[in-house]
């Protein structure tokens, strides 16, 4: 029985102010996504859970949105962890109410929101997001499976 040790995906944040914003800053929070041991027959769907949070520093209401874009594969409907020592390719995606979390192309869908006004300096907003691995995908042992991805907040 072969089962494989992984899985990293780790994210990049690039912030962009709209022209002329002035609410203060805006940044984005996620932790990176371990799915663990990935057992290739297996017949269930591995699945791992994270929260984006979304922080302004600011009292005042901020609408955004979070696209996702980059990593091992263009299409990110079919985005994959590569492992760079087998080479081998485990298919993977992140999803946001059943929506493949990306740009807004290629059937993906973006997360958009208002951060909630507070009587303190900063307002925020989270989001579950569920990474999900199909099942029976009979890729190389290895334990250096990996994704970065990019994450674009404007607001």
């Amino acid at each position: 029985m072969k089962i494989l040790k992984i899985v990293l995906i780790s994210f990049v944040l690039w912030i962009y102010p709209s022209a002329g914003e002035n609410n203060g800053g805006c940044y984005a929070e996620v932790d990176n996504i371990d799915f663990g041991n990935y057992n290739p027959f297996e017949p269930v769907i591995k699945r791992t859970y994270t929260t984006l949070q979304v922080i302004c520093n600011t009292q005042n209401r901020v609408t955004f949105t979070i696209r996702l874009i980059g990593g091992n594969s263009n299409n990110p409907g079919r985005r994959f962890l590569f492992s760079p020592s087998t080479e081998g390719k485990l298919y993977y995606n992140l999803f946001y109410r059943g929506c493949i979390w990306g740009d807004g192309t290629q059937n993906t869908c973006v997360i958009s929101g208002i951060t909630r006004s507070k009587r303190n300096l900063f307002s925020n907003k989270s989001f579950t997001i569920v990474g999900i691995i199909p099942p029976m995908q009979n890729v190389p042992v290895a334990n250096d499976y990996q994704d970065h991805l990019t994450v674009i907040v404007e607001y």
